[in-house]
């Protein structure tokens, strides 16, 4: 399964991303919104975490 993640916050990214991946996760991570949109139409997923980000 391919996980397309968007978190601003280092720790908490890198903390999901190692324990998806743990559990056999595919996981794309980035933390902003513009390289998200970027990512998204490059990438096929199967499951997307939407976070509102605050500004």
């Amino acid at each position: 399964m391919n996980i397309f993640l968007l978190e601003d916050d280092d720790a908490i990214g890198m903390g999901l991303k190692y324990s998806l991946e743990k559990e056999g996760y595919n996981v794309t991570l980035t933390k902003s919104v513009a390289k998200a949109k970027e990512l998204f139409e490059e990438k096929k997923n199967d499951l997307i975490r939407d976070h509102s980000l605050c500004s």
